[in-house]
């Protein structure tokens, strides 16, 4: 958007840098892929590709974190290593850098999220993992046969082949002698899959990258996922979790850009209420006068009630 006065007006057509920032993927795919690096490493790099007259940056390709080493500051300036060359960051070199939510005083680089949860995403994948091994591994026998009678080894071996024919493939009844007992032996499956600790688990992970629980469909403990706290939930997710990373990769590439114009996200997917509210403060607003129904209809992707 450019900024005329109090005013922010949309910017036709946009900047090559926002429009088309890399050369070999789309504008989204972009997107996903600086975002996912902010969730991993904490930081998103990309290599300023080309540059337009004035020397602002027309091109971003995003580099892999895990190949950006050594990562310094040196004489003041940030400073990191890809494939054993070193590269300042912009606007002093060529390397564009977004840190993510955390990051350490006295440093410009972000803090993984994957390592400051790793202690709590290692005892989530512990507890999976041994739930599949305890079901997998038949940790405790299904049966247990209890012979009264004195009886040789031989007698017991044979004793537990013929009970194994029995049971293989067969639903019916299975009568046996009076000096022998049979007691089934199972585990509660949330005993046996640590049911609380993986829910425990995935809420604290949850906190780390400040996900609502809500929207990986696990509801906090004494909870519900509805509907109603669904839609509350996307809300909450804007505004706590979206808007510091979506604030910063904001003002990094406004900062490519001429002063009077500024980068925003278009939020409206996650503002727009549903049908019957909007239709509600649509009702205000035209009764308050400070919006027409063409108005209205537009945003609702309808054309003017003239048919232009």
């Amino acid at each position: 958007v450019r900024t005329v006065g109090a005013k922010r007006i949309p910017v036709e057509p946009q900047p090559l840098v926002i429009a088309k920032p890399s050369a070999m993927v789309t504008q989204d795919v972009w997107h996903t892929q600086v975002a996912f690096s902010l969730h991993t490493d904490g930081n998103a790099f990309a290599m300023v590709g080309a540059t337009d007259r004035m020397g602002r940056p027309t091109q971003l390709e995003t580099i892999d974190p895990d190949l950006v080493v050594k990562r310094r500051v040196e004489k003041g300036i940030p400073t990191v290593e890809i494939e054993k060359k070193d590269h300042q960051l912009w606007p002093h070199g060529d390397i564009w850098h977004v840190p993510g939510r955390l990051i350490q005083p006295g440093e410009p680089w972000g803090i993984s999220p994957l390592k400051a949860a790793a202690e709590a995403i290692g005892i989530g994948l512990s507890a999976a993992t041994f739930g599949g091994r305890f079901f997998r591994d038949a940790g405790i026998p299904p049966t247990v046969l209890t012979v009264t009678s004195t009886t040789s080894q031989d007698s017991i071996t044979r004793l537990k082949a013929q009970f194994l024919d029995l049971m293989r493939g067969n639903r019916e009844p299975i009568v046996l002698s009076g000096d022998v007992q049979a007691k089934s032996l199972s585990v509660a499956p949330n005993e046996s899959q640590f049911s609380e600790t993986q829910q425990f688990m995935i809420e604290e992970i949850c906190r780390f990258f400040f996900v609502p629980p809500n929207l990986v469909f696990r509801a906090i403990s004494g909870q519900n996922v509805t509907y109603a706290n669904m839609t509350q939930t996307d809300a909450s997710f804007l505004k706590y979790s979206l808007m510091v990373p979506m604030g910063r990769v904001e003002r990094a590439l406004s900062e490519l850009l001429d002063p009077n114009l500024n980068v925003k996200f278009n939020l409206a997917a996650f503002t727009r209420a549903d049908l019957p509210t909007r239709y509600a403060s649509y009702v205000q607003a035209l009764t308050a006068g400070w919006m027409t129904v063409d108005e209205v209809r537009a945003l609702e992707d309808l054309p003017p009630l003239g048919g232009n």
